[in-house]
């Protein structure tokens, strides 16, 4: 149930410009990151990857204390077929 993905973003640094689309750019994918690289002059400077914690939709929904799901709505960046498949019905 719990594990942790690579994140890719881009993150202000003092005395670097910083636009607040780059705020829009963040996914699990490095190559769609990488993508705006000619788009943004100080790319390498700006550039992060952070682990974060992630959870399996069967033990999110157990740790949400709901007792019935009517709809689920999801942005997974592809993934939403794998989170369905996953799901204890």
């Amino acid at each position: 149930g719990v594990g942790s993905l690579p994140f890719h973003y881009l993150k202000p640094v003092p005395g670097e410009p910083f636009l607040e689309m780059y705020n829009l750019w963040g996914s699990f994918s490095r190559q769609h990151l990488e993508n705006f690289r000619n788009h943004v002059p100080n790319f390498d400077a700006l550039f992060c990857i952070e682990e974060v914690p992630c959870r399996t939709i069967n033990t999110l929904y157990q740790e949400s204390g709901f007792d019935k799901l009517d709809v689920l709505a999801t942005d997974t960046e592809g993934y939403d077929g794998k989170i369905i498949d996953s799901i204890n019905f």
